[in-house]
């Protein structure tokens, strides 16, 4: 497959069944062909949140805010984020 949402899904799967890199490189393949996608962005940085990489997180959260300063997604992840860091 190689639409954005299909690629999204499969990253879901490989969550799922805890395939981390999997999941990394299915994901930024989606961005390679959206790159201004913000539900990949969001993805990605839920991915990273996962995996206790906050800062990568953050970063991915700003791009997307960046992008769409409306994503209710990428508000709700900086939500967590910021629980999270205290």
């Amino acid at each position: 497959p190689e639409t954005p949402g299909a690629l999204l899904v499969l990253a879901h799967v490989a969550d799922r069944t805890q395939q981390h890199a999997e999941r990394e490189r299915l994901l930024a393949r989606a961005r390679d062909i959206d790159p201004e996608n913000t539900t990949i962005i969001v993805a990605q940085a839920q991915a990273r949140f996962d995996q206790r990489d906050f800062e990568g997180t953050a970063g991915l959260v700003g791009e997307a805010m960046a992008l769409d300063p409306e994503s209710v997604d990428a508000h709700v992840m900086a939500g967590r984020l910021a629980l999270v860091q205290g």
